[in-house]
Parts: structure tokens; C-alpha cells; sequence
């Protein structure tokens, strides 16, 4: 195995797509905040950027290439300390 993954660089790949996918995601709840702030709508909470992580690892699907990297991506931005560097990223958006 440890030949295989020398061959395919498939840790490598993994890691490249997993910060990929997150930042994909990180831009896309700053994106929504920005229109919100714009909107003059209040600033996502707690609850809803775990809704938006929720929502996320529940969207995921088999069949798309990385999956089981996006699975362990999911899990992560449910991690307490995960959320609450987001919210306070968020807290940054203007």
C-alpha cells in the first residue's frame, strides 16, 4: 500500500482537495454574510453556521470523486473550536 500511495501521491491529493473543499466552503459562508450584511440582515449565528456545516455533510454524495475526504472534511467543521473560528472569521466580513 505504502507503494501505491507513493505512485498515485494519493495522500498528497488528498490533503490538496481537502484545503480546496474547505476554503470552497469558508468562501461561501463569507459570501453569504456579505449579502446579509449588504441585505442590512444581522450576522449569522452560532446555530446557523453549524446548520451550514450540517448542511453541507449532509449534502455530500458517494458518488463524487473524494468523497470519504469530504466525510472527514464535515466532521471537522463540526468540531466546537472549528465553528467558533468561523463565526469569528465572520465577525471580520464587511
Amino acid at each position: 500500500m505504502s507503494n501505491l500511495n507513493k505512485l498515485l501521491n494519493l495522500a498528497e491529493r488528498g490533503t490538496r482537495e481537502s484545503k480546496a473543499e474547505y476554503a470552497k466552503q469558508q468562501g461561501l459562508l463569507k459570501g453569504r454574510e456579505r449579502k446579509r450584511l449588504q441585505r442590512g440582515e444581522p450576522r449569522h449565528t452560532q446555530a446557523e453556521v453549524t446548520a451550514f456545516a450540517k448542511g453541507y455533510r449532509d449534502d455530500l454524495m458517494a458518488s463524487e470523486p473524494y468523497h470519504e475526504v469530504h466525510q472527514v472534511l464535515a466532521s471537522a467543521l463540526l468540531d466546537q473550536a472549528r465553528l467558533d473560528a468561523w463565526q469569528a472569521e465572520l465577525g471580520l466580513v464587511t
